[in-house]
């Protein structure tokens, strides 16, 4: 298992969310890093990610992806798939080793684009509160 691409801050990555419990998200996905790329590299490569979801449910936090995020499904086997859609999910953060997931970089957005904002803030806001 292994990364491909380099993982930073705001980097847009399609991964295994599998094993999970409960409520957790599941299955292949993409997630957002709000890590400043992986924590510790030389010990494992672990990041803090915000899993994607295509399936709104309208819950509390919920951030909506704005049209015109480009990513490059081709790199997953998947080339119709060119631009981000869903909603990502800040009160399912956590720290995911991206190796053992088999993450893939497929797009990045700015730490200042108004989308990276909102998920981070959310983020503070549950942690912090």
């Amino acid at each position: 298992m292994s990364i491909t691409g380099t993982v930073e801050r705001g980097s847009i990555v399609w991964m295994n969310f599998e094993p999970q419990a409960g409520h957790e998200q599941s299955l292949w996905r993409a997630a957002l890093i709000l890590s400043d790329g992986l924590i510790h590299p030389t010990v494992a490569p672990v990041a803090v990610v915000v899993p994607i979801t295509n399936q709104a449910k309208g819950l509390p936090f919920e951030t909506p992806v704005p049209a015109g995020i480009p990513i490059n499904g081709a790199l997953i086997g998947k080339p119709n798939l060119i631009q981000l859609t869903g909603v990502a999910l800040p009160f399912q953060e956590k720290a995911i080793d991206l190796g053992a997931r088999d993450a893939t970089v497929i797009g990045k957005i700015d730490r200042t684009h108004p989308f990276y904002r909102a998920v981070e803030q959310k983020v503070i806001a549950i942690i912090i509160g």
